[in-house]
């Protein structure tokens, strides 16, 4: 009766004497480790750098989605230094991609992707968690089980606003979450629409 509840997290805490990440996380457990694959990621189409609320750490997040339209993301790289981080995203970021990185990045940002950059905070964060939790809970992310990025998006706690709009909080969580809120804005900017630019032919008929 207690596993057929609600509240899965209580569940194995109290019931099973489990460990879990945190008792208010966005996700129920089991949800995000469902979806780890063997399969070989498609080629990255987007690249976000997070850093963290002590600014000690910048974290970068591969995403891009496959054929069949799923999101497959990935860490890219954990930097202790700003300048580091700048290195390694001159290295790793793809041919053609998107450079997505949070407001205080954006003052060092180099010319050169100005063209690629976008910028993504607190407002995205609360414009996608939902969408980003719903396709998760409908098996259209794709992970490779790394343990940096499981711990931060198993830990962290989700919010609602009075809106109604749902986000992830740094504070309440129980540890960092960079990757987790890189989580959010990678998926949804690799699973953005895209449209063909090709011109359209069309007739109409007289009557």
């Amino acid at each position: 009766d207690e596993a057929s509840g609600p509240d899965r997290a209580n569940f194995l805490r109290a019931s099973l004497n489990l460990w879990i990440s945190s008792d208010q996380a966005w996700l129920d457990p089991g949800e995000w480790d469902a979806l780890e694959t063997d399969d070989d990621p498609p080629p990255a189409t987007v690249l976000v750098v997070e850093q963290s609320v002590d600014g000690e750490r910048f974290v970068g997040l591969f995403a891009g989605p496959d054929e069949d339209g799923h999101v497959h993301v990935r860490t890219a790289f954990v930097e202790a230094r700003e300048v580091d981080a700048w290195t390694r995203i001159r290295e790793l970021l793809p041919a053609g991609g998107i450079l997505a990185i949070t407001p205080p990045l954006e003052i060092h940002c180099p010319p050169e992707y100005a063209d690629r950059k976008t910028t993504v905070g607190h407002g995205e964060i609360l414009k996608w968690t939902a969408i980003v939790r719903g396709m998760i809970r409908d098996g259209q992310i794709r992970h490779g089980g790394e343990m940096i990025l499981s711990e931060h998006v198993g830990r962290a706690v989700g919010y609602r606003q009075r809106s109604g709009a749902m986000g992830l909080s740094s504070e309440k969580s129980p540890g960092p979450i960079e990757f987790a809120r890189c989580l959010v804005w990678g998926t949804a900017l690799a699973s953005r629409a895209k449209f063909s630019t090709r011109p359209a032919i069309g007739g109409a008929r007289r009557r």
